[in-house]
């Protein structure tokens, strides 16, 4: 039904991330859908905040909210 929220199923979000193109898009869509955050709240990430010292990326994110503490785990 248009204009009623629903959850995602798993064909859904694999067929998002085939029309998402641009290689900025999917992993701001994919912070978005597996953390919880919102646009703004990744938007202010920091590229060094992501990567490792050797180019890799982090296994853990933390972000600051202006209420809340939160660090993200990949291994969650």
């Amino acid at each position: 039904m248009a204009g009623q929220a629903r959850i995602l199923s798993q064909a859904d979000i694999k067929h998002l991330f085939q029309i998402l193109r641009n290689s900025c898009d999917q992993p701001l869509f994919a912070l978005e859908i597996y953390s919880g955050l919102r646009i703004g709240e990744i938007i202010v990430i920091k590229q060094s905040q992501a990567r490792t010292a050797f180019g890799g990326i982090e296994n853990a994110l933390k972000v600051i909210r202006q209420k809340t503490s939160q660090t993200l785990n990949s291994d969650s």
